[in-house]
């Protein structure tokens, strides 16, 4: 086996090196090539600018993870910094290919393939599992170019142009906001004078049914019913006294004048009793007595004379007692005056009419005067039954007016809520605005500006000469191995011995004679030859490639 395997290897190693020259036909060109791409592609330098993202901003804009949202956030906001108009703005401000004015499309390509947008993605720990979770933190904006300055100014225009357009959609949004709140306040604020317009007009048709009177009416009927009883008390007190006056008149109608004399004098008595001598009272009832001692059936008697005597003596005594608008008082001027006009036209006695004494005409007086207090006490209490009971029609309409009130309270209540929370809204995005417009509210910071390279970033030219190497190497081996592959001739004793099953008994070595070594210099020149014409040639076409 280790005879075997030896004679193998010599094997390969003998058909490498006898086809030494395809090996150096097929890699000498690719090791060539790679070497010129190495040496000659122009440097590149990559101007980086690092963004960290604000996540709990993207996920409340985004209503989703953080993680989730932030990736499609960056993407759609690189979307539109890459547009035609995004675009068109930095090559105007930065004028990074001059050599390509007049050819808009190969300036915005060249300035796409060379932009790079990249996550920033950090491996932590959740908190409850323990699990590893990759998040995005940040993204990263870079340009490559072979200018260094060209490259700073685009990448920082690329940087800047972010910024704004991330400003510019966020102030879109807190914009429309404003807008949109500004709309539902004022259509708020019209509702609400709408529902205080209605409510004072039904405070106003309703007043005395309202819950907040509701105790005042309970209070007013309770001194109501108080008042209805003191005036039931004083009624009857009235007209217990009016049945006693009457029956004093209708005695001093129908008794003599001595009966009279004395019932003013017991009269006389219990009210000098009780009053001064100078009391009204006592001053007509002793003026009273003096007359009928002096005229005696004189001041009764039945001539309209007597009787106008009469009725101005009781008149003079009334108004001590009340005043000239009493309703005794008025009627007494109007019977003076009868008499007067009686007296003046030649009558001289009345049709029938019996005596009257000034007794009876006092007595009349007070049983007018108790009949005038009564009938205003009965007015009184009618009146104020008539509110007793209109107070408890309210306090009985009372629950219903009070379900409508509650109902358009409530809404005057909820359109008064909604509106604080709506001009607070208004106030949250006016302060939003303020805060996009100064950059505090940016859903991501600026953490590394571009800065100027100063040294490139590629091409790598030393991986691009190792992989050439392998590259001819493998292209190499593998051009030997079908070459013998489809070779079918008797290269040693090994194909004699595979063929004929014998070994041979004498080898045969190749004769290198002139011929040999001409054809051979000839394969070495040619080989020379096509390494020397393929640089330039690759190099012309790097060349051409990259400018």
């Amino acid at each position: 086996m280790e005879t075997e395997k030896s004679s193998s290897l010599s094997d390969y190693l003998a058909a490498v090196r006898r086809r030494r020259l395809l090996v150096a036909a097929v890699a000498l060109p690719v090791f060539v090539i790679g070497s010129v791409l190495a040496l000659a592609l122009p440097n590149a330098f990559t101007s980086t600018a690092t963004f960290r993202l604000v996540t709990d901003r993207i996920a409340a804009a985004g209503g989703q993870g953080e993680s989730d949202f932030a990736d499609q956030y960056v993407y759609a906001l690189a979307d539109k910094v890459l547009t035609s108009d995004g675009l068109r703005s930095i090559l105007r401000e930065v004028d990074p290919y001059p050599a390509l004015h007049g050819n808009e499309a190969a300036a915005f390509e060249r300035l796409r393939s060379g932009t790079d947008l990249e996550m920033v993605v950090q491996t932590i720990l959740e908190p409850g599992g323990g699990r590893e979770r990759k998040v995005n933190v940040g993204f990263t904006v870079a340009y490559k170019d072979r200018s260094p300055a060209t490259a700073y100014k685009v990448a920082t225009a690329l940087s800047q142009a972010f910024v704004q357009t991330g400003r510019s959609d966020q102030l879109t949004v807190a914009n429309g906001r404003v807008k949109f709140f500004s709309g539902e306040a004022d259509r708020l604020s019209t509702e609400i004078d709408k529902l205080e317009k209605r409510l004072a007009d039904f405070k106003a048709a309703n007043f005395e049914k309202l819950p907040e009177t509701a105790q005042a009416n309970f209070a007013a009927k309770g001194r109501l019913e108080q008042e209805s009883d003191g005036i039931e008390n004083q009624l009857r007190s009235l007209q217990q006294n009016r049945v006693f006056v009457l029956q004093q008149l209708r005695q001093a109608q129908m008794g003599p004048a001595a009966d009279n004399l004395r019932a003013l004098e017991d009269e006389y008595a219990r009210k000098s009793a009780v009053y001064a001598d100078t009391h009204p009272d006592v001053v007509a009832l002793r003026r009273q007595i003096e007359t009928l001692k002096r005229g005696g059936a004189a001041t009764t008697g039945s001539s309209l004379q007597a009787q106008l005597d009469a009725q101005r003596a009781a008149l003079a005594e009334a108004r001590l007692r009340y005043s000239d608008d009493h309703p005794d008082i008025k009627r007494m001027q109007r019977n003076i005056e009868s008499l007067e006009t009686r007296i003046a036209a030649g009558e001289s006695a009345t049709s029938g009419a019996g005596s009257q004494s000034v007794l009876s005409v006092q007595l009349e007086t007070q049983l007018n005067g108790l009949n005038t207090q009564i009938a205003g006490l009965e007015a009184r209490r009618n009146e104020m039954r008539a509110q007793v009971a209109k107070m408890e029609r309210q306090l009985g309409a009372t629950p219903e007016v009070e379900r409508e009130y509650q109902e358009i309270s409530r809404g005057l209540d909820n359109a008064r809520h909604q509106y604080g929370d709506i001009v607070n809204k208004r106030l949250e995005a006016v302060v939003e605005v303020a805060a996009i417009n100064s950059g505090s509210a940016d859903r991501f910071k600026l953490f590394t500006p571009p800065a100027k390279p100063w040294s490139p970033s590629g091409p790598k030219r030393l991986g691009i000469f190792v992989v050439s190497v392998l590259a001819a190497l493998l292209l190499a081996l593998a051009s030997v191995a079908a070459a013998e592959s489809f070779d079918s001739r008797v290269r040693g004793a090994r194909d004699i011995r595979a063929m004929f099953g014998v070994s041979p008994l004498v080898l045969i070595p190749e004769i290198r004679n002139s011929l040999y070594q001409q054809r051979h210099r000839r394969r070495i020149a040619a080989l020379a030859w096509s390494v020397v014409l393929g640089a330039p040639v690759a190099y012309l076409s790097v060349y051409l490639l990259t400018h």
